[in-house]
């Protein structure tokens, strides 16, 4: 280890507030995007500087979060937008939307999710695709802020009243921008750490994450305390409802000591979260539709319906549809008919064919549709209200469009006080309250500190009996010099060695002949003449290498890369990394995956160390870290060579891997050699000489691995990931605890191209017909179960019931861009309710009853 000199942490924020800034708050929603913006002039107060909601195209204060990529435009945003977009090129399938989900563990194996990397043109699972998507969105955002603060914000970026609508002085293009971003809370370090890379190469500054009910709630506590809804010290549980999901937050408050406009907030318990946004209007709308209104059944089917229309394409119809439902379900009250139009293509007006198509739905119809979301989203809180530190939480606040519906309302207050006796349901009126009240809440950006304790990466090593203890097993050995064989065991048994571990290796042993391992079961055992012990390697921790059958590999092996105490941090040495990319996938998508995990002082994680328990689970000590991609200039015009592996072909990267620690910041630097340079060892030993002087194949690549100003921690969190366990399968331990990092063996020296994992295809079938989404051809899929309610929030099928999913790997080759955010997919577990006894059907029944009632008491 290397011990650098103690480094001063700054005291305050990177953000230079002697010069005129930018500070932002971006609702980064899944259906809509807010912002909200200051123009701090130099010395001037953030309290004293009036908030900004960002006007877009069109004096509209929120765009539609739907886009398509231009090769010659670039990203096109905005549902009016796009729709033109669509319509002049007749390409609904490009439209991109729901793209957060790409980073949410929960869904990423969904239907909606491999829409999205068909619509970008990316592979399936191709995280680094998602990290550009949303970096060239940032970068949109970035200029309409901008655009905005020069133009229509008159007289307030200048300081001077008489200045032109166009005029730019005080805005250059490179002022610094403050910034917090909203995310769900379904996202787990990894993705945070992902939206914080994209944020930053976007030209955002001084960058925080954080969850769109705390800054709502901050929108509107004042005014609940106001009204005397509540006091200090109580608990408020914050649900904001928006068109993808539903986030949940319970927090304690306490009126802050020094404004009257600002609470202490703390997080209290677990933050929830699920696909229960408005979405699901639609989709339930969708599926009706599609699948059962008579308009469409007097031509057939869909696809019928669609030639009647001059062939229009059946994204085309479907996208006309959904935002056709989009704005009838915002009608208050709902009309008692309710006409939907499809304009038929250019073709419609031939013979034979008809220029539109009306579809009538009855008012009772579009109600029940509105209110199977709200039981969705009624389900969703009562579970996160069954949670024991809920217990005493008796005010819900209600912030997105959950709170506009007023059917939805009165259905949440009724089931509110049926279950929980919860009385006081807060619905937030106020004007964008996500990105306003962030602001507020949050005046400025405060630097964060990197955290005591060690920082990991994961790679694969070969394995070494002296290195790797947790990974060897020592076994007696016994020859029998009569039958010329050799058996392992102890003088008792004679099976001290698990079986597994007999299959992995073959002994050199009576008069230099090679045998095969057995256990002692020779007839007399006075023939046995013990030899010493050898070491085997373990199966639950290593695995044979594919390319080199005498070579084992210990997978999954912990190197330290950095470790702080108080102010002083201390960097590891350089060490090997080999790399294997994928030469089948563009450029532009190929690189570099690190994954990394971190410790905690005290806790005894060692290097070489397995990052797995003998069970498959992540070890206790460790938590997971962001993982960062590092982007490859092309290999091929480098002089590397492709070589086949499996038929895969594949570039062989012999790296250098060190790390850089400077001003409070943490960075990885990795030295990629010529593809004609080879490792050096010291001496005769197995450890690579890392100081040589290798000639490269390009500069070094450098990669932030924690800045003080662009931290993927949420403030206020109070939460510790764990991944769920690895089942294996009998007779295979490593079968589904295949490596996703790079592996270190000594045939490298001799440019021996090593094994990688088995690229399993995902476990979700991505062209299942079944599974497609609203703007495809296929018949929308069938809802999950949830609580006994039907759902539209996964288009995959899965149990309410307290029953464990069998987890599903998807295994990927080594530093591959298609490596998904989760190493599988997790679904929450739904805790039965009372209502678990009845149908959906009467559940649905019920719901629309009690909605009709409210509108007839009116």
């Amino acid at each position: 280890m290397v011990t650098i000199a103690s480094v001063t942490m700054p005291a305050t924020s990177k953000i230079d507030r002697s010069r005129h800034f930018v500070r932002t708050l971006i609702d980064y929603g899944s259906g809509r995007l807010k912002i909200a913006v200051q123009f701090v002039r130099a010395g001037q107060s953030v309290h004293e500087t009036e908030i900004l909601n960002v006007e877009f195209e069109g004096s509209r204060t929120e765009m539609e979060q739907v886009m398509v990529m231009d090769d010659a435009r670039g990203l096109v945003t905005g549902k009016i937008e796009t729709q033109q977009w669509i319509e002049e090129y007749q390409c609904a399938e490009a439209a991109i939307f729901l793209w957060k989900l790409c980073l949410s563990p929960e869904y990423e194996d969904s239907a909606l999710v491999a829409r999205v990397y068909r619509a970008i043109g990316a592979e399936f699972g191709d995280i680094t695709a998602i990290e550009e998507l949303i970096c060239d969105h940032l970068k949109v955002i970035r200029q309409q802020i901008l655009h905005f603060l020069r133009t229509q914000a008159t007289g307030y970026h200048c300081g001077v009243d008489s200045h032109t609508r166009g005029c730019k002085c005080h805005i250059p293009d490179n002022i610094q921008i403050e910034s917090t971003i909203t995310i769900p809370v379904a996202w787990n370090s990894a993705a945070r750490g992902i939206m914080i890379d994209a944020a930053t190469a976007a030209g955002f500054s001084n960058i925080r994450l954080q969850y769109e009910p705390l800054c709502a709630a901050a929108s509107d506590l004042p005014k609940m305390r106001q009204q005397k809804v509540i006091k200090d010290d109580d608990l408020v549980c914050c649900a904001d409802g928006g068109h993808g999901t539903m986030d949940l937050v319970t927090i304690h408050t306490r009126r802050c000591a020094h404004s009257a406009n600002r609470f202490e907030i703390e997080v209290v318990g677990k933050p929830t979260g699920d696909l229960a946004g408005a979405q699901n209007v639609e989709l339930q709308a969708l599926h009706y539709i599609v699948r059962s209104c008579p308009e469409i059944r007097k031509y057939g089917d869909l696809s019928n319906a669609c030639a009647m229309l001059g062939n229009l394409s059946v994204g085309d119809f479907l996208r006309q549809l959904y935002e056709q439902i989009a704005y009838l379900k915002e009608q208050d009250p709902i009309p008692a008919r309710n006409t939907i139009v499809i304009t038929g293509a250019a073709g419609s007006a031939d013979v034979g064919c008809i220029s539109e198509l009306s579809i009538s739905i009855d008012r009772e119809r579009m109600i029940s549709f509105i209110m199977q979301w709200a039981q969705l989203a009624y389900a969703v809180i009562a579970e996160h209200l069954r949670q024991p530190v809920n217990r005493n939480c008796h005010v819900v606040l209600l912030s997105g469009g959950i709170s506009k519906c007023r059917l939805v309302i009165e259905y949440m207050k009724k089931k509110l006080m049926e279950d929980f006796a919860i009385e006081d349901v807060w619905c937030s009126k106020s004007t964008n309250p996500v990105a306003r009240g962030g602001l507020i809440q949050y005046p400025q950006n405060e630097p964060d500190r990197l955290p005591t304790g060690s920082i990991f990466l994961v790679r694969d090593e070969e394995w070494d009996p002296a290195v790797h203890k947790q990974g060897t097993v020592w076994v007696q050995v016994w020859a029998h010099e009569q039958e010329g064989k050799i058996y392992a065991g102890n003088e008792q048994s004679k099976r001290s060695c698990p079986e597994a571990a007999l299959d992995f290796a073959e002994w050199k042993d009576v008069a230099g002949t090679k045998f095969s391992g057995r256990k002692a079961d020779a007839n007399d055992i006075k023939a046995l003449k013990h030899t010493g012990s050898d070491p085997l390697p373990d199966p639950t921790w290593v695995s044979r290498c594919e390319h080199d059958p005498s070579l084992f590999l210990a997978t999954d092996r912990l190197m330290p890369i950095m470790s702080r105490s108080d102010n002083a941090m201390t960097a590891s040495e350089p060490m090997p990394w080999i790399a294997l990319i994928d030469a089948s996938i563009p450029t532009r998508l190929g690189g570099l995956r690190f994954s990394m995990y971190y410790s905690k002082p005290g806790q005894a994680v060692a290097k070489h160390s397995p990052l797995r328990d003998s069970q498959g689970s992540i070890r206790k000590q460790l938590e997971l870290f962001p993982p960062k991609y590092i982007k490859l200039p092309d290999l091929a015009r480098q002089g590397f060579r492709v070589k086949q592996l499996r038929g895969t072909p594949h570039y062989e990267c012999r790296c250098i891997v060190s790390t850089d620690i400077a001003e409070g910041s943490l960075k990885l630097r990795v030295k990629v050699l010529a593809p004609d340079q080879s490792y050096i060892y010291v001496g005769r030993s197995q450890d690579v000489d890392v100081h040589h002087d290798y000639r490269l194949a390009f500069p070094p690549l450098i990669k932030d691995i924690w800045g003080t100003y662009s931290s993927h921690v949420i403030d206020d969190e109070a939460i510790h990931e764990e991944e769920p366990p690895r089942k294996k399968q009998k007779r295979a331990p490593m079968a589904t605890v295949e490596s996703t990092a790079p592996r270190i063996t000594r045939s490298h020296a001799k440019g021996t191209l090593p094994a990688t994992p088995v690229e399993n295809a995902p476990a979700t079938d991505t062209n299942n017909d079944e599974e497609e989404d609203l703007y495809s051809s296929a018949p929308i899929p069938p809802f999950r179960r949830l609580a006994g309610i039907a759902s539209a929030a996964v288009l995959t099928s899965s149990s309410g019931s307290e029953e464990a999913s069998t987890p599903t790997t998807v295994n990927h080759s080594p530093h591959s861009s298609r490596t998904s955010i989760s190493a599988q997919s997790r679904r929450l577990r739904r805790k039965s309710s009372g209502t678990d006894s009845l149908s959906s059907e009467e559940l649905r029944a019920s719901a629309t009853a009690f909605a009709l009632r409210v509108l007839e008491a009116d």
